[in-house]
């Protein structure tokens, strides 16, 4: 699958949140993610690829789901996307153990906390995201949908661009910073 994604440094949480109902989601859901990223001698890193170990927590039920991911490098260079693959995993315990003895190492562990709408949106399925992480002081949106093929990223990611519009927010605000990268400079400064 290919994952389309923008993601926006905000500048307001709380007026983008209400510009976001305006869009009548069809469900809202709080998760806590804990994420934690591996990587091979900074094989991955290097050509901006991901492998992922999540921990979803549904904060009003905590119950809890995981999922190991692999990014691959982006297909779109100024938004980012990236062809995407996802597995839900029962024991993630025994997946960090496996990936520790096929000699990755874990890179880097954070937390964020995610308020997803689920949008539908010019009859495309959309996931958006008002995202704060521990550790940084801005908050973000992402907005995401999925393609099983290449050929129609562009126009998702045009679709993606008018939504933005929709809930007043500029393609200045647009980041292309991994969290990560943001996460190791902070972590680097201290």
């Amino acid at each position: 699958m290919y994952e389309v994604e923008l993601k926006i440094k905000l500048e307001d949480y709380y007026s983008t949140r209400e510009n976001i109902l305006r869009t009548q989601p069809t469900s809202t859901v709080s998760y806590e993610y804990f994420d934690r990223y591996y990587d091979l001698n900074d094989t991955l890193t290097s050509s901006e690829q991901e492998l992922r170990l999540r921990t979803k927590t549904n904060l009003l039920t905590y119950q809890e789901s995981h999922f190991l991911t692999f990014k691959d490098s982006p297909f779109d260079l100024y938004s980012k996307s990236k062809p995407e693959f996802e597995s839900e995993i029962i024991d993630p315990i025994a997946i960090d153990s496996l990936l520790k003895k096929l000699n990755y190492t874990e890179s880097l562990s954070y937390k964020k906390n995610c308020e997803v709408f689920n949008v539908v949106f010019e009859d495309n399925e959309l996931e958006v995201s008002l995202v704060k992480i521990r550790g940084l002081k801005d908050s973000f949106l992402e907005v995401e949908t999925l393609s099983e093929t290449l050929n129609n990223t562009s126009n998702l990611l045009k679709m993606l661009h008018r939504y933005l519009t929709e809930i007043k927010l500029s393609e200045s605000q647009i980041c292309t910073t991994y969290y990560v990268d943001m996460l190791k400079e902070v972590r680097e400064a201290e």
